[in-house]
């Protein structure tokens, strides 16, 4: 197995690699004054099993896109090099909430995502939590491998409600079978039975956000909000805010990933939430953490993300993993 990372940031990678009791392998990034990229392995490929870990988000010193076309460009080099396979892990995936029409003429971008993925080379996917499984599965006519964190929080919440009533909250209708997919996880690990299912009405129109009603009990109730992603936190927190003037004794927020934009330390630092569990699929810029560290808690998908690599170079069949820390 060769396992490479285009992280500039490599906590994660790190932790992956040795949980696999492998190194990172050397590779070679060149940028030219014109803004053009140069990028090749530093070690002989020739017949091996390639894995590229590449979290598709915005870091500080390099955006989505240039990350996008590294990675294209390093799937072609690789194959050029004669790798037997390439199987790209990204913990988060981007464009994965476009998956279809909205509007009139709209694109499905992830669709063309995967066209250019599968067209540099690429042997199968491997994503953490995508917006919407099904459609991440049509989408790419690769094979996928999807991986679930829902335990990982659950394991965490569980320590931290005990065997309390509970309102496990959709932020909108849209995530209710995500919401109750983590409800009945919840409610397994803390072997209890005291949890209700609800979600909020929202509405979301040229970046316009309208929020609803509740439909489900939240007075008198710990509320645990649950969604794949937060970035701008602008609908967990209206969520919160719902909750808290419904009469709920405390919310709580569970997200896969933390893609937090300028605008997140604004939205969560508000009273409306009580505390904020995420894992560190997307390496959070350490000035939001710090703003935010007194209602954070990062949980590591490391061993989520080493048990789906080793399962595929083992040429196990992969349906979806979700293993505990």
């Amino acid at each position: 197995m060769r396992l490479f990372s285009l992280d500039l940031r490599q906590e994660l990678a790190m932790q992956i690699a040795n949980r696999l009791g492998v190194d990172l392998a050397p590779l070679e990034i060149r940028s030219f004054d014109d803004g053009e990229h140069k990028i090749r392995p530093l070690i002989n490929v020739n017949g091996e099993d390639v894995f590229i870990l590449n979290s598709l988000t915005n870091e500080p010193s390099r955006n989505l896109h240039e990350k996008l076309c590294l990675l294209l460009f390093f799937v072609g080099a690789l194959r050029d090099a004669m790798a037997k396979s390439v199987t790209v892990v990204t913990p988060y995936l981007c464009y994965a909430r476009k998956d279809q029409r909205t509007k009139t003429r709209d694109p499905v971008t992830l669709k063309y995502l995967a066209t250019l993925l599968e067209a540099a080379g690429v042997s199968q996917i491997v994503a953490v939590d995508v917006h919407n499984r099904a459609a991440f599965e049509s989408a790419f006519r690769i094979p996928t491998a999807h991986i679930s964190a829902r335990e990982l929080l659950c394991s965490c919440l569980a320590e931290q409600v005990g065997k309390q009533p509970l309102l496990v909250l959709s932020p909108d209708l849209g995530g209710v079978k995500r919401a109750e997919s983590f409800r009945k996880m919840l409610d397994k690990l803390r072997q209890s039975e005291a949890s209700t299912l609800g979600f909020l009405e929202k509405e979301r129109s040229e970046g316009k956000l309208t929020t609803g009603q509740i439909v489900g009990v939240a007075k008198e109730q710990t509320v645990v909000i649950v969604d794949d992603l937060i970035s701008s936190g602008e609908t967990v927190t209206n969520a919160a805010k719902e909750c808290k003037a419904a009469g709920a004794k405390k919310v709580l927020v569970a997200a896969t990933h933390a893609v937090f934009t300028s605008k997140s330390t604004e939205h969560l630092s508000s009273d409306a939430i009580d505390a904020i569990f995420i894992t560190n699929t997307v390496q959070t810029e350490d000035t939001i953490q710090q703003r935010l560290r007194h209602k954070i808690t990062v949980l590591d998908s490391s061993r989520i993300c080493a048990k789906t690599i080793e399962a595929i170079h083992s040429l196990e069949t992969i349906v979806e993993h979700s293993h505990p820390t």
